[in-house]
């Protein structure tokens, strides 16, 4: 089975539909603003107060003139995902067809596989990881401005492309969302080893909608998929066999 553009064009014609801000008269992607505050445990995202770690009390913060944040929050507010490798130290950050690898303590990583270095690297305190702010969100291609004044972080990223889909039909995004939290559960116990989930969009299934995620090991240099796998509105979960790349019901 392929993955059909003309499944993918009812969606983008309904979000701009609901969404007609989402794009200008001329055409062109308009922008998306988060606003962090150093020692804040609150941040704004298009005007909405959230928090920046729910349930704990991280923040930004400073260290040797870079300012580190907990990164999750921002990659799902642009509609991305983060995942990561306990053993390897590695977080993936994924969005707008783009793919991060850093590590914990290394300033080495990589976007789409090519390498990059920055002069600091990802640090785990207090049981949080925090990210150098701006080497990650500027490779998944948003911006970011520092106010000193008010020390704070402004972050525009755009609502185009993978972020119209995801952030501007918030459903079809937090549907998505809770389908990669099921797949999840159900591969837990099937392999050994850590390994990372990617979304890699939505079709039909023998009329079964199904969110659809590429499942892989995160390493220093890339992210490489291994196997393919889709969850249904059923419930069902199919994996891609690696023969015939047709989906089947997933039994392993």
């Amino acid at each position: 089975m392929q993955r059909k553009l003309m499944a993918i064009l009812p969606v983008l014609a309904m979000t701009l539909a609901l969404f007609p801000s989402t794009l200008s008269a001329a055409g062109a992607q308009s922008t998306g603003t988060i606003i962090m505050t150093i020692n804040s445990k609150t941040m704004t995202v298009n005007g909405m107060t959230q928090d920046v770690d729910p349930g704990l009390n991280t923040a930004p913060i400073i260290i040797d003139g870079r300012t580190m944040v907990p990164i999750r929050v921002i990659v799902e507010a642009i509609g991305g995902t983060v995942g990561w490798d306990a053993k390897a130290q590695i977080v993936t950050l994924h969005a707008n067809g783009v793919t991060v690898l850093m590590t914990i303590g290394i300033s080495a990583y990589t976007v789409n596989g090519d390498p990059y270095s920055m002069d600091t690297a990802p640090i785990i305190k207090n049981g949080r990881t925090l990210i150098p702010v701006r080497f990650a969100v500027e490779s998944l291609g948003c911006d970011v401005d520092w106010n000193p004044d008010t020390k704070q972080i402004i972050i525009q990223y755009p609502l185009g492309g993978q972020a119209a889909l995801q952030t501007g039909d918030f459903y079809a995004w937090t549907e998505q969302q809770k389908s990669m939290e099921i797949l999840e559960q159900a591969l837990s116990g099937k392999f050994y080893g850590d390994y990372v989930l990617v979304p890699a969009g939505e079709d039909y299934i023998n009329g079964d909608h199904c969110w659809f995620f590429d499942y892989g090991h995160a390493s220093a240099d890339a992210f490489t998929a291994e196997r393919h796998f889709a969850i249904g509105d059923s419930g069902t979960v199919y994996a891609m066999d690696n023969m015939t790349g047709q989906f089947v019901v997933f039994t392993d």
